[in-house]
C-alpha cells in the first residue's frame, strides 16, 4: 500500500515540463493578481488576497479570480453585499465582504496585526482558506499547505484530512518532500495540483497505477 509521500513522488515524477513550471509560480502569479485587485480598488494586497481566499471553497480558480473583482465592484459602487452573487458558499461570501470591510478600518489596527485580523475573519477551523491567504500573500516566504478536495483525491486521503491534525499530518509530509527537492512546500502543492487538473482534465486518473 503506498504511503502518502509515496504518492507525492508518483505525481512529481507524473507531471510535464508544463505543470512544474507552472506549480513553480502559481502563488507568485496569484499574489500579482492580488496586487493588480490591490491597486485597481485602492486597498491593501493583503485584503485582496484575503476576499481571494474566502471566495475560493468549491470555486474554479478563474472564476475565483473574476468574482472577487466583482465582489470588489459591488462594494466600491456603494451597494450591499445582496447584489452580489457567487459560486461559494454564503458563509464565505459573508466572510469576504467582512474582510473587505476591515479596510475601512484599517487605521484601528497596527499593520502587522491586519493579516491576524483577517485570519481571524476566514475563521480557526479554515484551514484550507487559510493557507491558500498566506501562499497569496507571501509567496516567497510561506510555509503553509493549501489542501483542498483534488489534493485530498490525488493523495487518496478521506475527507478528515481537510481539517486539524489530519490535515497538519498531510501538510507535514509535502513540507518534508519539498526540503528533499529544495523547493518551497506550496510549489510541491501547486505541482501536484496543477499535475492532477491536467490529467484529469483529460480523462487519465483513472489509469494512474496507484
Amino acid at each position: 500500500m503506498s504511503t502518502t509521500l509515496d504518492r507525492i513522488h508518483a505525481w512529481i515524477a507524473l507531471s510535464t515540463s508544463d505543470t512544474r513550471a507552472c506549480g513553480m509560480t502559481w502563488y507568485a502569479d496569484a499574489h500579482a493578481f492580488a496586487w493588480e485587485l490591490a491597486v485597481e480598488f485602492n486597498i491593501g494586497t493583503d485584503i485582496a488576497a484575503g476576499i481571494i481566499a474566502a471566495l475560493s471553497p468549491a470555486c474554479d480558480w478563474e472564476i475565483n479570480k473574476r468574482q472577487s473583482r466583482e465582489m470588489l465592484q459591488v462594494y466600491a459602487a456603494g451597494k450591499s453585499r445582496r447584489y452580489f452573487i457567487g459560486s461559494t458558499y454564503p458563509p464565505q461570501i459573508r466572510k469576504a465582504w467582512a474582510i473587505r470591510e476591515l479596510q475601512d478600518h484599517r487605521a484601528d489596527y497596527a499593520e502587522d496585526c491586519v493579516k491576524d485580523a483577517i485570519d481571524s475573519l476566514l475563521g480557526p477551523t479554515a484551514w484550507k482558506t487559510r493557507a491558500f491567504f498566506d501562499n497569496i500573500l507571501r509567496p516567497d516566504t510561506s510555509r503553509a499547505v493549501t489542501i483542498d478536495r483534488h489534493i485530498l483525491v490525488a493523495l487518496d486521503c478521506d475527507r478528515r484530512y481537510s481539517r486539524g491534525p489530519a490535515y497538519a499530518e498531510v501538510a507535514g509530509v509535502i513540507r518534508k518532500a519539498a526540503g528533499q527537492r529544495r523547493i518551497k512546500p506550496h510549489q510541491l502543492q501547486a505541482i501536484i495540483w496543477t499535475t492532477y487538473k491536467h490529467l484529469s482534465g483529460g480523462g487519465q486518473t483513472e489509469e494512474l497505477p496507484f
